[in-house]
């Protein structure tokens, strides 16, 4: 997985690293399960540490079950 720990992403960018449709990282975004800033009314930027701990996060949540 190609993510840069410092790099800021986009929700398109997300999608595509994640392989998750738009409305499910926009869902946990605004749950705050995937942490984010919000600029403005629409755009949304993810740091790359934050995507690389949701996805540790759900890993480790799958190796449980």
């Amino acid at each position: 997985m190609g993510i840069d720990a410092d790099q800021l992403y986009t929700v398109k960018e997300v999608e595509e690293l994640l392989g998750l449709s738009r409305n499910v990282v926009l869902r946990l975004l605004n749950q705050g399960e995937l942490r984010g800033a919000k600029l403005g009314v629409r755009q949304w930027r993810i740091k790359g540490s934050d995507i690389l701990e949701y996805y540790e996060r759900k890993a480790s949540e799958r190796r449980k079950d």
